[in-house]
């Protein structure tokens, strides 16, 4: 979830194990440049980007990108 407030951003990223199991669900740092949302600190190597219409993620350990998924209120 990207809020914006005033001029800042805050960024929600939630994350689970491909068995279901919740991973992360927290606030973090992140740098936004252009259609790319870097995660920080670098050395974890997320990225999120958008392709076409659909919003992908990647992180150091993934041998290619995953579709995320919109969160639902």
């Amino acid at each position: 979830r990207l809020i914006k407030q005033d001029d800042k951003y805050a960024f929600y990223f939630y994350r689970t194990w491909r068995d279901g199991r919740k991973k992360k669900a927290e606030w973090k740092n992140w740098t936004i440049n252009g259609k790319e949302i870097l995660g920080e600190p670098r050395k974890f190597g997320v990225k999120i980007f958008v392709q076409g219409k659909d919003v992908y993620f990647t992180i150091r350990e993934l041998d290619k990108p995953v579709k995320m998924s919109r969160v639902v209120d």
